[in-house]
């Protein structure tokens, strides 16, 4: 997760299932606080899946997961490299290294 409003600043990121990296731990927490706020103001019981506009967030994932595979499938096809973040760092990653 960036920060866009101006010059891109990272405040969360996660690779596959691994640990939550903070690039602004105190927005986060700005965010994440909001966020539950805005939950116990929409009603949503304790364990209820949250939606965006009726969609379950859990469906959203998945649409937006294939996006990205598809994506990634695409520029390897088409012999495009893409970028990523990694350990930090944006990283150009060439078509023949691109995991799909």
């Amino acid at each position: 997760m960036f920060d866009n409003s101006d010059t891109p600043q990272l405040i969360a990121a996660r690779e596959g299932a691994g640990p939550v990296r903070f690039g602004d731990a105190n927005l986060w927490e700005v965010i994440r606080n909001r966020m539950q706020a805005r939950e116990q103001e929409s009603g949503y019981a304790a364990g209820e899946e949250p939606k965006l506009m009726g969609v379950p967030a859990s469906e959203m994932e998945s649409v937006l997961r294939e996006a990205v595979r598809e994506a990634r499938r695409r520029h390897k096809a088409l012999g495009e490299t893409i970028v990523i973040w990694r350990d930090g760092k944006v990283v150009v990653v060439p078509p023949e290294e691109i995991e799909v």
